[in-house]
């Protein structure tokens, strides 16, 4: 409900939606602004100024926004441990970059994946590096060679969902008063 057809998009027109929130979850209209910019910023959600609906969220992707709520609860009950350290975001995202290139390959060898990964980001990694990512699940190293392989959907998704949740750790952290009044 509250979705409106405009060109062929479905939209979500955000005018008097964070003062609905604001009643229904007991928050500061603020606070919900700061958290909903935080969606976007991690680009779970994609919003843009419409001249006729004022700023408006597309459809969102109700599979991605399920995924981001088990992902959350997973990471909440291993209290975040899990998280790939925001210095790594370059190289998972030239790790995406060629897995899009790469289609046909599948796994490659370590010094392989740092050469093209610095070639893709200009950034230098080192073994221990890569030992680093497959402790965090981010790689997958294949037993009997020294081979990694990586899928790149879900080194997408880790990206989009750590990202968001430190953006709302930010918001959390910077926010006194959260509480609707």
């Amino acid at each position: 409900t509250g979705t409106v057809q405009d060109e062929g998009l479905s939209l979500f027109p955000m005018k008097g939606f964070l003062e609905r929130c604001e009643g229904i979850l007991l928050r500061r209209g603020e606070y919900l602004e700061e958290i909903f910019l935080a969606f976007m910023k991690g680009s779970l959600i994609k919003a843009q100024e419409d001249k006729k609906w004022g700023r408006s969220v597309f459809a969102p992707n109700a599979q991605l926004l399920e995924d981001f709520s088990v992902f959350c609860l997973q990471s909440a009950k291993q209290d975040f441990i899990h998280f790939v350290p925001s210095k790594y975001t370059p190289v998972l995202s030239a790790m995406i970059r060629i897995s899009k290139k790469e289609k046909e390959k599948k796994d490659y060898s370590v010094n392989d994946l740092i050469e093209m990964i610095k070639v893709e980001c200009g950034k230098v990694i080192d073994p221990k590096t890569v030992a680093e990512l497959v402790s965090l699940h981010v790689l997958s190293k294949t037993p009997t060679t020294d081979n990694v392989s990586w899928v790149e959907r879900q080194v997408q998704r880790r990206v989009i969902f750590e990202s968001t949740c430190r953006f709302i750790k930010d918001v959390n952290s910077n926010s006194s008063d959260q509480k609707a009044a």
